[in-house]
């Protein structure tokens, strides 16, 4: 398995960020692996030490407030929030988690109209053929059944970005009257 191999890599990295403590891509790898073989604890420290490093370096502050709502089974911590709204005020360009998890955070908080606009922004944004593209549409699915919300014109309206293949139905569209689809 490739676990071993892991395991000696990320205990290489642990020794040269020793030699290197000021090595900010080398404490990102180091947290991504230390998340990646969930060791949630030791990928906060590893985000820590690069937020730390480079206060304004988004990847940081992501995967650190990404991590902590992780290491709390999903839950969005306030610290994680907060990250997560300083990278949304910021623009965060390409990344869909501050986003994603502010509505997160939202529902969890019992704001489903909120959760709702967040996503259906961060929906609107993201390329057809992106992978985290379902997991927002299951969100939105998720928070309609638990605030009594349509989910199918936030996903119609949304639609898929002009990039979609012309002849895939937008998504929802299966529980839309054929009004409503046209």
């Amino acid at each position: 398995s490739a676990a071993p191999q892991v395991k000696e890599m990320v205990a290489r990295l642990e020794a040269r960020l020793k030699d290197k403590p000021d090595d900010l891509e080398g404490w990102l790898m180091l947290a991504r692996s230390k998340a990646a073989l969930d060791d949630a604890p030791a990928a906060v420290a590893a985000y820590r030490k690069a937020a730390a490093l480079a206060p304004d370096d988004p990847r940081a502050a992501a995967g650190l407030a990404e991590t902590l709502t992780i290491a709390q089974g999903g839950v969005v911590p306030p610290e994680a929030r907060a990250l997560f709204e300083k990278l949304q005020a910021k623009g965060t360009g390409e990344d869909p988690r501050p986003g994603y998890y502010l509505g997160l955070a939202a529902a969890q908080a019992g704001d489903g109209p909120k959760a709702f606009d967040l996503w259906r922004d961060l929906l609107a944004r993201t390329p057809a053929d992106a992978p985290w593209r379902p997991r927002i549409e299951e969100a939105i699915r998720t928070a309609a059944g638990n605030f009594g919300l349509d989910a199918g014109p936030v996903l119609a309206q949304a639609g898929p970005p002009a990039a979609a293949a012309p002849d895939k139905p937008a998504a929802g569209a299966d529980s839309m009257t054929p009004e409503q689809r046209s």
